[in-house]
């Protein structure tokens, strides 16, 4: 009889246990989700780098639990593989990577392993070789944008195919956030303007309040001016058009990078379109507009506008300009300078700017086309002044 009792009381135990032990299971897959939609939280509000790095470190705890118990629920694996795709650690990958015999799931471990331990040539060799589309839309998603980045060192067109499926996948997650800003990157690199403007104009339409919105801006400054002209103009435009009442941290400080970066790169439509675009927005008493004032009057001294904006320049106080504006400021004052010294008649084959009505035009004598070059060439005269 007593040992009918101990056997059941044994019984007991070993049910309740594995009663607990499943009930613990269930609760850390419930955890797991949570922290990967906290994660995609990130792409549509702003979270600190303190907080993100307690999201991440959240999950991977979450993880180490799982493997600490010896759980096997195949849904550990998966999110140990999104963890390790999103840049964690391999280490949380090894404790489900021998459960899964498929070929398929193995090339994937093998894949995401190689490409977390920086084996890039490795990874490149499975990892572009899987369909994502043949898994789950997450890990698929979290693989493309992958695929993307591995891609994107030899094939442009391939690269940016593997974006759009992971925007496809994960519409409206930080995989797609992260989709758009590296289309950014990689539409600037290679001068493709079709896609940077597709890429930039859909940033700003559905990440405009994202954690990562300040970096998206900061690249779009970066690249509009290496566009041509015309493009980079034309791209800006269309964004503007997209969101007239702004996107971002501040519109005006935007336009008003933008139109530095056009000065100093020499493109001319770019910097007139942000600084209009920025004084009609501007506050009187906001520190942006005497910068948007210099930009416009540094462009518009080779312009028939050359005497306003020369008597603009000697309006500016250099003290109220940072260390780049003020050499700027000199650069722009000295080249006015220098064509007010060449004035000639009218003569349609050497004019700068050129139609009726008292528009300034100089002889292309070699100290205008210094003026010009150093106008196209900014930076260098800024150099000087340095």
């Amino acid at each position: 009889m007593r040992a009918a009792v101990v056997l059941g009381f044994v019984a007991l135990v070993t049910a309740m246990a594995s009663t607990q032990a499943a009930e613990r299971e269930q609760a850390l897959i419930m955890d797991l989700r949570d922290d990967a939609r906290r994660f995609d939280a990130v792409a549509r509000t702003q979270a600190s780098s303190m907080e993100m790095a307690e999201a991440r470190e959240r999950f991977a705890a979450h993880l180490r639990e799982a493997a600490r118990l010896k759980l096997k629920n195949e849904e550990f694996l998966k999110f140990a593989e999104i963890f390790v795709l999103s840049g964690g650690g391999v280490e949380h990958i090894k404790p489900w990577k021998d459960d899964h015999p498929g070929e398929m799931e193995r090339n994937l471990i093998r894949g995401i392993v190689a490409h977390g331990s920086g084996d890039t040539t490795r990874a490149e060799a499975i990892l572009l070789s899987i369909d994502a589309r043949s898994l789950d839309a997450v890990r698929g998603g979290h693989l493309a944008l992958v695929q993307a980045l591995l891609a994107a060192r030899t094939d442009a067109e391939r690269a940016f195919s593997y974006y759009g499926l992971a925007r496809l996948l994960l519409p409206g997650t930080l995989v797609e956030e992260a989709a758009l800003r590296q289309s950014i990157v990689l539409a600037g690199e290679k001068l493709r303007a079709r896609e940077f403007a597709e890429a930039a104009l859909a940033y700003i339409r559905r990440f405009d309040t994202s954690t990562f919105v300040g970096d998206a801006e900061t690249r779009i400054v970066s690249y509009l001016p290496r566009f041509e002209d015309a493009d980079g103009a034309a791209i800006l435009e269309r964004m503007l058009e997209a969101r007239p009442m702004g996107f971002g941290r501040c519109l005006v400080c935007f336009l008003t990078e933008v139109a530095q970066r056009g000065v100093l790169s020499g493109r001319r439509s770019l910097a007139l379109l942000a600084t209009g675009k920025g004084l009609a927005l501007v506050e009187n008493d906001a520190p942006q507009k005497q910068r948007l004032i210099l930009y416009q009057a540094a462009i518009e001294i080779v312009t028939d506008k050359y005497e306003r904006a020369s008597d603009t320049l000697k309006s500016l106080d250099p003290e109220g300009f940072d260390a780049d504006d003020a050499a700027l400021l000199s650069a722009s004052l000295q080249l006015a300078r220098k064509l007010r010294e060449t004035p000639k008649p009218l003569s349609d084959d050497v004019a700068l700017a050129g139609n009726r009505g008292g528009n300034r035009v100089f002889l292309g004598d070699k100290r205008v086309m210094e003026a010009r070059a150093a106008v196209a060439n900014a930076d260098l005269v800024l150099q000087r002044e340095r």
